[in-house]
């Protein structure tokens, strides 16, 4: 399930597929046809790009300055109140 799906510069001249993120371990992009879907792994699990899944962090690589984006259970759920679209 996408975080966020829009048109970015991210996935401007890069093929169709699956690319790490440049800040988080538990996060990919999915480029499709120049949009950008922001993916989150489920759980505890960690992006691993060399095998182009999630995957459990003992055996994926990833660490400062890298960091885990929240679990949405875990996330204030009135951070946004208030607050314009953006």
């Amino acid at each position: 399930m996408p975080v966020l799906q829009s048109k970015t510069s991210f996935c401007t001249n890069r093929q169709d597929g699956r690319y790490a993120s440049d800040t988080y371990c538990n996060v990919f992009h999915d480029c499709i046809g120049g949009t950008d879907n922001v993916v989150r792994c489920t759980g505890e699990l960690q992006w691993d790009d060399a095998k182009k899944e999630c995957g459990w962090k003992s055996s994926i690589r990833c660490g400062a300055p890298k960091k885990m984006l929240p679990n949405e259970n875990k996330l204030n759920s009135t951070f946004c109140t208030g607050k314009a679209d953006g």
